[in-house]
Formats: structure tokens, sequence, C-alpha cells
């Protein structure tokens, strides 16, 4: 139950993030921007 909770508050966090930085910052974004969000998303 912990790790459900806990992949929940990430995703709520990321999601967040992502609203805050709008979508012109995402356009903008590169590969290895992606990439990197997998990495940390992975070690989470």
């Amino acid at each position: 139950m912990n790790s459900v909770i806990r992949g929940v508050a990430i995703y709520a966090i990321l999601l967040l993030i992502t609203r805050l930085s709008g979508r012109r910052t995402l356009a903008q974004a590169t590969p290895f921007d992606f990439v990197l969000l997998m990495i940390i998303a992975e070690m989470t």
C-alpha cells in the first residue's frame, strides 16, 4: 500500500510541475530532457 501512495504522490507532483511550467516549455524540451525524466521516475 505504501508504494501505491508513493506512486500517486510522485504522479501528482509531476503533474503539478507540468501544469506550472506550461505547454510552451514542454514544446521546447529536448530528447535529453525526456530521458532525464524517465531516469528520475525509475529511481523513485
